[in-house]
């Protein structure tokens, strides 16, 4: 009686959570997203850079995940260098390209809209607002896409003006993640 009562519960959970679901969650991935961050210092520019942005795009939603570690930017100045190896928390940008369920097979580029939130710190969240392109390109047995975006990023309500001196458009910075290919994963 008990192994029935467990098989019953069992079917019903898998009638609950399809299990089909789960398998159809098929990825795009890469370690090695490229990210540009340019800025202005005392009103000198300065560019921020990285070769380790964690990309994950998932095609069944469009819904795409950065993950970034502070210690991995570099500019060239010593002392900014310096206090970015010294930021501990990991900053992660959640968003939607706003394209749906991406076709995986050959197409024309796919040009998209933006939306997300990036967390600097749990209580440090902005609203990202930008525009990109996404581009299957064929790789022999396996598919890959070509993932690039751009968005500016107001950092006035941060408090960063305070820290840096600049005011106005001065607190707005560009960021450009660059053409990274992200490899199919399933």
């Amino acid at each position: 009686m008990k192994i029935k009562r467990l098989c019953i519960g069992l079917l019903a959970l898998l009638l609950a959570f399809p299990s089909w679901r789960l398998l159809a969650q098929s990825t795009f991935k890469s370690k090695y997203g490229s990210l540009s961050i340019t800025a202005s210092y005392f009103d000198l520019p300065l560019t921020v850079h990285t070769k380790a942005v964690e990309v994950s795009l998932d095609y069944e939603t469009s819904e795409i995940i950065l993950i970034l570690s502070p210690t991995a930017l570099h500019t060239g100045i010593d002392s900014i260098d310096h206090r970015l190896k010294i930021i501990d928390n990991t900053w992660v940008l959640r968003g939607n390209l706003n394209l749906g369920r991406i076709n995986t097979t050959t197409h024309a580029p796919q040009n998209f809209q933006l939306t997300g939130i990036l967390e600097l710190l749990p209580n440090q969240k902005l609203t990202v607002k930008g525009i990109g392109r996404l581009e299957h390109i064929g790789g022999g047995e396996e598919m890959a896409c070509e993932l690039a975006f751009y968005f500016d990023l107001d950092l006035e309500p941060l408090g960063i003006s305070a820290l840096t001196g600049p005011s106005g458009s001065e607190n707005l910075v560009k960021v450009r993640f660059f053409e990274t290919v992200l490899r199919k994963v399933n």
